[in-house]
């Protein structure tokens, strides 16, 4: 269990500090939406208050995009340090239970991102528990609707880097190899069952041996 949620943590990190390289070497970024809203109503306030027919120097051009570059840089920085706190505080919590497949940690890391991600964890987790009664399989399922919430958030502009997709995907991946007997069994028809599900089969088994 251990050594799942310390290569978790080690490929996590990696994901992040990858996808914040990609992020940063991008030319035009997504940056903070705060600071592009606020550098953008500066440069409207310099333009309003620029005297008519007022020459523009070369200098003031070179002036302005240093800035520019200054500030993107500053704000990539910022978001890959926070990003780097999160994940690694949510994870070290995580690594003091013991066994699993490392599902925990993934949700984890994820809802300290976003908070909804716990209750959707639970909603997913419960469903299929009581459904298909196979905790590998809810697991499995789990890793995959985190992907799936991370690249939502990430296509749709919310997130602002790509490291919590990339994460996730690391973790899914993870998840999905810590559980290479548990998908032989399912495959084999041989998996245990636990909740209702199992209840079920024992009565099943029961009434059959009398």
């Amino acid at each position: 269990g251990g050594d799942v949620f310390e290569t978790v943590k080690i490929f996590t990190q990696k994901a992040i500090k990858l996808g914040a390289d990609l992020t940063h070497a991008r030319p035009e970024g997504r940056g903070n939406v705060a600071q592009a809203h606020h550098e953008a109503e500066r440069r409207r306030h310099k333009e309003a208050h620029r005297q008519p027919n007022a020459p523009v120097f070369p200098e003031e051009q070179a002036e302005d995009a240093d800035e520019h570059q200054h500030i993107g840089s500053d704000v990539d920085n910022k978001g890959r340090e926070e990003v780097g706190e999160q994940v690694d505080v949510a994870i070290d919590a995580f690594q003091k239970f013991a066994g699993g497949a490392g599902t925990g940690p993934n949700v984890g890391w994820s809802t300290a991102v976003w908070p909804w991600v716990l209750p959707i964890a639970i909603v997913v987790m419960v469903a299929l528990l009581l459904g298909i009664g196979m905790a590998s399989v809810a697991s499995l399922s789990m890793a995959a609707v985190t992907i799936v919430i991370f690249a939502a958030r990430f296509f749709m502009g919310v997130d602002t880097t790509p490291a919590y997709l990339l994460g996730s995907i690391a973790s899914g991946l993870i998840v999905t190899w810590a559980l290479r007997p548990n998908i032989r069994r399912v495959m084999d028809g041989t998996e245990r069952l636990v909740g209702p599900r199992a209840r079920r089969a024992e009565k099943k088994k029961a009434a059959a041996n009398r």
